[in-house]
């Protein structure tokens, strides 16, 4: 990943590039997870409620999440027939990424709207679009392709035809869940990571250096899990990768890359890099302050 080479991590860290494990912690959890978002939350929640007891710290670096996450327009991809949807899934990524992850993704499809429900969505404020059977159906984008039929979607608190009196997006409610299990969860917001901890004889990944002001460092007693956003906030890593370090995000502030450039220096590899959702050509005034457009 040349555009992360030789980064060090933002945020005036004083620890090394890779702290290493020499057994002094501040405070330990059984798990550690980074980053606030969707993915952050459903991994703490994952914690809480099929963790037997572990505790977890789920650690944000803004106030409050600031990725793409509270942004985006909150549909979930779902299916009924993992195999089918494993196929279609295939033929979008041209090779391009392993089986193993489509087919753990395409698992992960399978159960998601069930595991929504019994997390506490309610199904009636839900906006719901059916995964089908038929091949003759066609619910998917790209529904000239084989299997494109597995395809469904949901989005939580998005049902126009109801009132809608519970979370009104997927991040609002992963948020409320996870604040009801503050026995297991611990959620602390203005706390970027600054450094991954290793052991140094094994590499194996055993903590965290966190904090901004009165850093940390937190052992994570059965493992961290990174749940990164995106590097569109970092003109560097904009040009690198997609050749447009100029571009204005319209969202989110945080997205800056800082966790992608500590995981480069322990050695994690990294793929898709130039891939990118967007740029649909919003006008900027000539000062290049604001947007001269609506965004949303």
């Amino acid at each position: 990943a040349m555009g992360l080479a030789g980064c060090a991590p933002s945020g005036g860290s004083d620890a090394s590039a890779n702290a290493v494990d020499d057994g002094t912690w501040d405070e330990e959890f059984d798990v550690v997870v980074v980053g606030g978002g969707i993915a952050g939350h459903a991994a703490a929640l994952t914690v809480a409620t099929e963790g037997d007891g572990a505790s977890c710290l789920l650690i944000e670096k803004g106030s409050t999440p600031s990725g793409n996450s509270p942004f985006c327009k909150g549909d979930s991809i779902w299916t009924k027939d993992v195999k089918a949807m494993s196929s279609y899934m295939k033929q979008l990524a041209h090779g391009t990424t392993p089986d193993d992850v489509l087919e753990a993704y395409a698992e992960g499809l399978g159960w998601v709207y069930d595991w929504v429900i019994e997390m506490g969505a309610n199904k009636d404020e839900m906006s719901i679009t059916e995964p089908t059977t038929d091949p003759e159906e066609r619910n998917a984008e790209y529904h000239e392709l084989e299997n494109s039929y597995a395809f469904g979607y949901f989005a939580i608190g998005k049902n126009s035809k109801v009132e809608v009196k519970g979370p009104n997006h997927v991040q609002v409610f992963l948020e409320e869940a996870v604040a009801q299990h503050g026995d297991t969860v611990e959620y602390r917001t203005g706390t970027p990571l600054v450094d991954l901890v290793q052991d140094a004889e094994t590499g194996a990944i055993t903590g965290v250096v966190a904090g901004e002001k009165n850093q940390k460092r937190i052992r994570a007693k059965r493992g961290v899990i990174m749940c990164l956003g995106g590097f569109e906030h970092s003109p560097e890593m904009m040009q690198n990768y997609l050749g447009q370090g100029a571009a204005v995000p319209a969202a989110g502030s945080m997205n800056t890359g800082d966790g992608h450039r500590i995981c480069a220096q322990i050695g994690a590899d990294f793929w898709h890099m130039e891939h990118v959702a967007g740029f649909w050509m919003a006008g900027r005034d000539l000062e290049n302050t604001k947007f001269t457009n609506n965004q949303i």
